[in-house]
C-alpha cells in the first residue's frame, strides 16, 4: 500500500513493480521468469500473489531505480532508452561542452521497432528512461495467418509473433532460420534477422551463361517469395548470398 510516508523514489518504484507484475500476471497468472535468473527456482512454475511478485522482482534485480533514469553524462552508445513511449538504441553519442552554456549529448539514435535512424539532441538537464531489452535467438517454425511460430532456442519453448513485427524483413525469412527477439520482459519488440542468408532462386529469366562482366541485371524470386536483382549469369534454382539490411544480392553460394 502507498503510503504519505513514501517519497517519490519509492512511489517510482512501485509503480514500476506493479506495471511489470500486473503484466506477467495476466499471462496465466503465472510468473515465467526464468529469461531474467534461471537460478532462482520460485520464478519457474509458481503462482505468485501480487505482494510476492513485487517482492521477488525487486529483491533479485529484475528492475532497479538506478538503471531507470540516465542522467547526460551516462548516455553512451549501445544504451537503449525510451522516448515518447518508443524505444531507442543509442547508435552514436557525441559529448559537447561548449565554452559558453550547458553541456549537451549530440545523439543518433535507432527505433527498436523498424530501424530508423533519427539525430537527438539532450540537454543536461534532461533525464531519459533506459530500458533494458534482452536478445532469444529463436528459429522461425512456420506461418499460421497473421502468425509466426518460433522456438527458443535455450528453453524450446514455442511462440507466436504478429507478422506485423517482422515487417519486410519477412520476405528473407525461411523455415529454420535463427533469428534475434528483442524483448523488454515478456513483450517482444522487434525481430532481426542475420545481416546475411542464403536463399534459392526459384524463378528468374535465362541467363546468359558465361556473362560474368557485362554488369546487367534481372529479377529473380526467391523460395521466401521475395525478388532481387541478380547478375544475368545467374541461374535458376541457384543458391545466392543476400544482404537482409539492403536487400541485395552478394554472391552466388
Amino acid at each position: 500500500m502507498i503510503t504519505q510516508k513514501w517519497g517519490n523514489h519509492d512511489l517510482r518504484k512501485y509503480q514500476i513493480v506493479r506495471y511489470y507484475a500486473d503484466l506477467t500476471l495476466d499471462i496465466n497468472r503465472c510468473l515465467y521468469l526464468k529469461r531474467y535468473n534461471r537460478n532462482i527456482s520460485l520464478y519457474n512454475s509458481h503462482y505468485f500473489t501480487r505482494r510476492q511478485a513485487f517482492g521477488a522482482m525487486w529483491k533479485h534485480g529484475v528492475l532497479s531505480l538506478k538503471n531507470l533514469m540516465a542522467a547526460l553524462n551516462d548516455l553512451r552508445n549501445g544504451l537503449v532508452i525510451r522516448l515518447n513511449n518508443t524505444i531507442y538504441t543509442i547508435v552514436n553519442c557525441e559529448h559537447v561542452k561548449p565554452g559558453k552554456g550547458g553541456a549537451f549529448a549530440r545523439t543518433k539514435i535507432k527505433r527498436v521497432s523498424d530501424g530508423a535512424v533519427l539525430d537527438r539532441t539532450f540537454r543536461s538537464n534532461e533525464n531519459v528512461e533506459t530500458v533494458r531489452l534482452m536478445d532469444h535467438q529463436m528459429q522461425y517454425m512456420y506461418r499460421d495467418g497473421e502468425a509466426l511460430w518460433f522456438m527458443d532456442n535455450e528453453t524450446f519453448e514455442q511462440h507466436t509473433l504478429p507478422v506485423e513485427l517482422i515487417g519486410d524483413d519477412l520476405k528473407f525469412l525461411k523455415e529454420g532460420e535463427t533469428v534475434t527477439v528483442k524483448m523488454e520482459g515478456v513483450i517482444p519488440l522487434a525481430v532481426e534477422l542475420p545481416n546475411f542468408v542464403e536463399l534459392q532462386i526459384v524463378e528468374t529469366d535465362p541467363g546468359l551463361r558465361g556473362d560474368t562482366v557485362s554488369g546487367g541485371s534481372k529479377r529473380a524470386t526467391l523460395e521466401t517469395g521475395g525478388v532481387v536483382n541478380v547478375p544475368l549469369f545467374v541461374q535458376n534454382e541457384t543458391r545466392i548470398k543476400v544482404d537482409t539490411r539492403t536487400g541485395k544480392y552478394v554472391e552466388r553460394i
